[in-house]
């Protein structure tokens, strides 16, 4: 748990985060089913897939790849079995209201799927492969190898060949489908688990590689801590690579600055303007700092319709002036909701490092066109 992604997921709350463990646990509970000959456990799996599913149905497809790696090197009669469709059943009712509310929603996930294939689809396709090493880390990458070549050559593990298949059917699925690259991260866990055993056979009674062993270790823990941790000073981070490999770094960045930007700006707007005014960000980044330290400064109410913040609420009628938080500014699109727009400011985290706030400009937006139940729609976006 101290290589690059498991330590990136960890430091910061994304959907990714409760994914690898719900992940995990379900993949432990089909090995120790398949394994042990345990079938009881299915209805364990069953359990944690209705639960991860309030996170994300991404699971769902972990749950068919499996499928497939059972149809294709078995055991084939696991899929009758009635302890699998306990565990179906299980997670059906557990997760219920949530597909239930997708489903009449016109599921909310499926649209942010396409929005990442949309805005993200070209990188994902050509980080797949890079990411599988990336992940965690060049050093860990034999251990996870064995791994698979255990699964496929350890009469022992015969019962679980299916999660190695699992694992290579995972990366073409995502390659078509244009998912995510690091959507493979819990199986690869999984796969170095596999591959830590076998590993540590081969290390048995031999000084010579458990110290090579353990030089890759230490060096793939420094590495992940640098680029996975907030260790580097802000003054020098700018001269590392680590910004290019984690967007997570860049993204932590000028919280605090840009939220006194915009109160700057707030504070120059007349008395009768901030009266009525609520603030409309264009990215949870942006309105995560408002609403992390917009109250030390007396901010109004924040407001956003990226992604699942649509659903938190629009602005009440009665404001009348918004400042908008826009990272690609069309004045001729903003002035079709309001009478008129100004530009009043740009956000600069002051240290020079771009990421997704950097440079997005901030509008003083007055007398909306129609009220904000019309208007709102209009600011919803999936990306």
């Amino acid at each position: 748990m101290v290589s690059a992604f498991p330590l990136i997921g960890g430091h910061v709350i994304s959907t990714a985060t409760p994914d690898v463990l719900f992940w995990l646990l379900a993949i432990l509970f089909a090995m120790r089913a398949l394994l042990r000959n345990r079938p009881q456990y299915w209805l364990a799996l069953g359990l944690v897939v209705g639960l991860a599913l309030y996170n994300k149905l991404l699971i769902i497809l972990l749950l068919l790849m499996i499928a497939v790696g059972l149809l294709v090197v078995g055991p084939r009669r696991v899929l009758a079995s009635p302890w699998v469709w306990g565990g179906v059943a299980i997670a059906l009712v557990v997760g219920s209201p949530n597909l239930i509310y997708q489903l009449t929603h016109d599921l909310p996930q499926l649209k942010m799927a396409h929005a990442l294939a949309r805005n993200k689809g070209d990188d994902s396709r050509t980080q797949l492969l890079p990411f599988q090493i990336i992940m965690l880390g060049p050093p860990l990458v034999p251990i996870w190898i064995a791994g698979l070549v255990s699964l496929f050559r350890n009469r022992q593990l015969r019962p679980v060949r299916a999660l190695a298949v699992a694992y290579l059917g995972m990366i073409v699925v995502l390659f078509v489908i244009e998912g995510q690259p690091y959507y493979t991260i819990a199986l690869q866990l999984a796969i170095y688990a596999v591959g830590s055993v076998a590993t540590a056979r081969w290390l048995a009674g031999h000084r010579g590689r458990q110290i090579l062993v353990a030089a890759g270790l230490a060096v793939n823990v420094a590495i992940s801590l640098l680029i996975a941790l907030p260790i580097v000073p802000l003054s020098q981070l700018k001269n590392t690579p680590i910004t290019a490999i984690n967007q997570v770094t860049r993204d932590e960045i000028g919280w605090p600055t840009y939220v006194r930007q915009v109160a700057d700006a707030v504070n120059g707007l007349p008395a009768a303007d901030r009266a009525d005014l609520v603030i409309i960000t264009g990215n949870y980044g942006e309105y995560g700092a408002l609403d992390r330290y917009g109250p030390a400064y007396g901010l109004p109410p924040v407001y956003s319709g990226q992604n699942s913040l649509y659903y938190l609420g629009r602005p009440p009628e009665s404001a009348q002036v918004a400042l908008l938080i826009v990272e690609d500014a069309d004045p001729a699109t903003l002035n079709r909701g309001f009478a008129s727009c100004d530009q009043v400011g740009r956000l600069d985290n002051e240290i020079g490092i771009d990421n997704e706030e950097q440079s997005a400009t901030l509008w003083i937006c007055r007398d909306p066109r129609a009220s904000w139940a019309v208007l709102w729609p209009k600011f919803q976006h999936y990306d």
